[in-house]
């Protein structure tokens, strides 16, 4: 079962507490055992808006969650798999950039298309800098 339009649909919204309420109840409702794939998706979905409002500890829980629902896979699609190498990785640097009160280049939704696209003209401004604090 592929259910992978929730995040994109969770752009929409201006609000990043919104936007964690959506992806929330996304993940609720495909948490079946016939659609895991798609939970760790929504889950993983979920951890990225969480570390968008400093939640590292929530974060961390629905990558743990995540991580061993994936073990127990045989296989599953790449872009399962992607999703939650990527986030994990913006976890590692949120929690190293905010012990170190650095500034970090965030890329936004464009960002992210325009990487699929070779030489993308548009890819040095689609990136903008946020300071993370360590409060």
């Amino acid at each position: 079962m592929k259910v992978y339009s929730g995040e994109p649909v969770a752009n929409v919204f201006a609000d990043s507490q919104e936007r964690l309420s959506f992806l929330e109840a996304v993940a609720k409702k495909v948490n079946n055992p016939n659609s895991q794939d798609a939970y760790v998706y929504a889950t993983v979905a979920v951890a990225t808006v969480k570390l968008e409002l400093k939640d590292l500890e929530g974060a961390r829980k629905d990558l743990d969650k995540s991580e061993k629902i994936l073990d127990g896979f045989d296989s599953v699609e790449t872009i399962v798999h992607a999703a939650f190498y990527r986030v994990n990785a913006e976890y590692y640097q949120v929690c190293h950039l905010t012990k170190a009160g650095g500034t970090k280049l965030i890329p936004t939704v464009e960002t992210r298309v325009c990487l699929l696209l070779p030489k993308c003209p548009a890819l040095p401004r689609l990136y903008r800098a946020q300071r993370f604090d360590s409060r």
